[in-house]
């Protein structure tokens, strides 16, 4: 999820959270001077590399700057693709989630 002050990164491996492959980048699009593109996406991989990411992983990107940024984040990740509904897909799964808790 690309967002205005932070980035944040999660695996799923069958439908479980894997804390030790997510984190959260202090870093977001409101916060870096530079609005080069793929700078900024270069930061991204190189910090989802970190987490052990593989090149063949399947990488949903959403968040606000996200059309911009798939473009170069499929060069080191070509899995990589623009979630439906990318601006609001945080919302929607939060919505999802408590539809299942409380209906």
């Amino acid at each position: 999820d690309i967002g205005s002050g932070t980035i944040n990164a999660a695996t799923i491996h069958d439908s479980r959270h894997i804390n030790k492959e997510s984190d959260t980048f202090n870093f977001g699009m409101e916060t870096i001077s530079n609005q080069d593109h793929e700078k900024i996406a270069t930061g991204i991989v190189r910090n989802i590399t970190k987490l052990r990411w593989k090149q063949n992983d399947k990488v949903y990107v959403c968040g606000g700057a996200a059309e911009d940024l798939v473009p170069y984040i499929q060069n080191s990740f070509p899995n990589a693709t623009l979630m439906e509904n990318h601006l609001y897909a945080n919302a929607l799964g939060f919505y999802r989630l408590a539809q299942g808790a409380f209906l």
